[in-house]
C-alpha cells in the first residue's frame, strides 16, 4: 500500500474536484440569499472549503517532490511475502539490511 504513494498525488485531483464543485454552487446559492448573517456564513464555509483544497494541493505536491521511499517499500513487501501463508522460508528472498 505504501508503495501506491506514487498515484497519490494523481489521486487527489478527485476530492479538489469534488471540493471546488462544492464551492461553485455555495457561491452560486450566496446570490439568491438576502440575509447579511447567511451571505457571511457562507462566505466562510467557501473560505474553508478553498483552504482545504490548497491544503490537497500542498500534500500532494510535496509528495510528488518528496517521492517514494524506496527501501520502506522494499521492506514491506518482504514483510508482506514472509507473512503469506503457504510459503516455505527456501522461496524467500534474502534480508536486505538498511541502514
Amino acid at each position: 500500500m505504501h508503495c501506491m504513494a506514487r498515484l497519490s498525488p494523481i489521486m487527489a485531483v478527485v476530492p479538489i474536484s469534488f471540493l471546488l464543485t462544492l464551492s461553485f454552487f455555495v457561491l452560486l446559492s450566496l446570490e439568491k440569499v438576502q440575509t447579511k448573517k447567511l451571505k457571511n456564513f457562507g462566505f466562510l464555509v467557501v473560505t474553508i472549503i478553498w483552504l482545504a483544497v490548497l491544503i490537497i494541493i500542498s500534500g500532494s505536491a510535496r509528495r510528488l517532490v518528496k517521492g517514494v521511499n524506496q527501501k520502506k517499500c522494499m521492506m514491506r513487501k518482504e514483510m508482506m511475502m514472509r507473512s503469506m501463508p503457504g510459503m516455505h522460508s527456501e522461496q524467500m528472498p534474502p534480508v536486505m539490511d538498511i541502514k
